[in-house]
């Protein structure tokens, strides 16, 4: 199936499905069911009369925020804890961040051993989080773009 994994509310998108054994001349229509809040359920399935009706793949599609419409931080749950470490450990943290509880926890009475260990515990999350979202590893924070 060549449908995206990722889709942001709002944009059009468009891919193609061919299926030599479903074709449209024959009557066939391909459809898709999407469920769930913000990761979906994806099913792909092809129908010919209301009789008629195969379902040809089952996965997850994920639906990110209309960028237009996002307000806030939109940082994920596990990079939020993880700034929260990494500003704990440099003993930078504000005392919103002094306050963070993580797994029943406060940062605040945390070993300096139990955050670094809590820290690498979250970068890999959050590097398992950006390979998902087909992205590669965290970069120095500058942006480069090239035009033309």
């Amino acid at each position: 199936m060549n449908e995206p994994k990722q889709i942001r509310a709002g944009d059009s998108i468009a891919w193609w499905e061919a299926f030599a054994e479903y074709l449209p001349v024959d009557g066939w229509a391909l459809k898709y069911a999407l469920r769930g809040p913000f990761e979906k359920d994806i099913v792909a399935y092809v129908v010919k009369d209301p009789d008629e009706r195969v379902t040809l793949y089952d996965g997850m599609i994920e639906v990110l925020p209309d960028l237009t419409q996002v307000t806030g931080d939109i940082r994920s749950h596990v990079k939020k804890v993880l700034d929260a470490l990494e500003a704990a450990i440099e003993r930078k943290a504000s005392k919103i961040q002094a306050e963070y509880e993580i797994e029943g926890h406060r940062i605040k009475y945390m070993e300096t051993e139990t955050l670094v260990t809590l820290r690498n515990k979250y970068r890999r999350m959050y590097q398992d989080e950006r390979a998902a979202a087909g992205l590669g590893r965290p970069t120095s924070g500058v942006i480069k773009i090239g035009l033309g």
